[in-house]
């Protein structure tokens, strides 16, 4: 009899607390990685806002994802 085994993607954030469960699996190196930007218009006078917003987000997230922490100002067109 043969066995169909499949894989399923998903965010580690999603399967924090089962990290330790041998069906779940961590990419070999290198590992993907996904980028979260905040982008606002030029005019966005908010700054407050959107600095709790990050601060919120980063709580979040386990430093070992938190690479880049660096804020960057783009200047867009």
């Amino acid at each position: 009899m043969r066995h169909n085994h499949g894989y399923t993607l998903v965010p580690e954030l999603s399967v924090l607390p089962e990290l330790n469960n041998p069906m779940v699996k961590r990419f070999e190196a290198p590992e993907p990685v996904r980028e979260i930007s905040l982008v606002v218009h030029h005019g966005f006078v908010r700054l407050p806002l959107l600095t709790t917003l990050r601060d919120i987000i980063l709580r979040q997230v386990p430093e070992r994802l938190q690479a880049g922490k660096a804020q960057q100002k783009i200047k867009w067109r």
